[in-house]
């Protein structure tokens, strides 16, 4: 068993824990304490990481919001799936964004001097 406040795993025969002495009745949940705290992050959350690595480092929050897009379907622990695909699409939008202008402007600076001569 596990603690539920600070994580730890408790042992069967104490009525406390251990580690931050609060009562086994109050905060004992069964299995991995790892699942629990997994289950807590959702899709929304990542998106909006997504989002903001998407500002800083476009590639990065790219390649992250595509992997996380395409695993939606497959996971079903992780909550506020609506929410986060849209993150992650306009994370996608942002990213595309910081690459591709860049790259318009300097296909444009080089027409201008190719015609400026």
């Amino acid at each position: 068993m596990y603690c539920k406040k600070c994580g730890r795993k408790m042992d069967d025969d104490k009525s406390f824990c251990n580690y931050c002495g609060q009562d086994k009745e109050d905060i004992v949940l069964t299995g991995d304490a790892s699942k629990d705290s997994a289950a807590k992050t959702d899709y929304r959350t990542l998106g909006g990481l997504c989002i903001i690595i998407s500002i800083f480092i476009p590639p990065i929050g790219l390649i992250m919001s595509i992997i996380y897009l395409s695993t939606m379907k497959k996971n079903t622990t992780m909550g506020n799936k609506e929410a986060g695909k849209k993150r992650f699409i306009i994370s996608i939008i942002i990213s595309l964004a910081w690459i591709i202008i860049p790259m318009l402007i300097g296909i444009v600076r080089l027409i201008i001097s190719a015609i400026a001569g």
